[in-house]
C-alpha cells in the first residue's frame, strides 16, 4: 500500500523519515476557505517546536492555541513580529479565531508547517 493510500484511509498518522516527522490532520471548520475546507486532509512537517528561520510569511503552520494548549490551530504566516512571535491568520477572516482575536503568538507554539493537501473532504 502506498505512503499516501496509508494517509488516506488513516484519517490521522504519524510516520517518519531520516529523522523528519510528518503527521496527517484533518481540517475542521471554514477558518481556512478557500485554501483548505473542512474535512480534508493535510501532511504536516515538523511537529514539535518552530525552530528560528523556519517560520516564513505566507506558510500554512499548525499553532497552539494560545490560552487552550489542547487545541491545535492551522493558520496562515502573516509576518514575523520579532524575533519569538508570529502573526497567524485564517484565510477566511469571518470564521476564523486568530491573532486579531489574541494577538501575535510566541514562536514556541509553532507546531508544524502544512506542506499538502493530501484529500478532499468526504463527499
Amino acid at each position: 500500500m502506498s505512503t499516501l493510500r496509508f494517509l488516506q484511509r488513516s484519517g490521522l498518522a504519524e510516520i517518519g523519515h531520516h529523522g523528519l516527522m510528518w503527521r496527517t490532520l484533518r481540517i475542521v471548520g471554514p477558518s481556512m476557505e478557500p485554501t483548505l475546507s473542512n474535512g480534508d486532509l493535510v501532511l504536516v512537517a515538523g511537529i514539535g517546536r518552530c525552530r528560528p528561520g523556519r517560520c516564513r510569511p505566507g506558510q500554512v503552520l499548525v499553532v497552539e492555541h494560545p490560552t487552550r494548549p489542547e487545541l491545535l490551530l492551522v493558520k496562515r504566516c502573516v509576518r514575523l513580529v520579532d524575533d519569538d512571535q508570529v502573526w497567524v491568520e485564517g484565510d477566511n477572516p469571518q470564521a476564523s479565531d486568530d491573532s486579531r482575536d489574541f494577538g501575535a503568538i510566541p514562536r514556541s507554539l509553532v507546531r508544524g508547517r502544512v506542506l499538502l493537501r493530501v484529500s478532499t473532504r468526504a463527499t
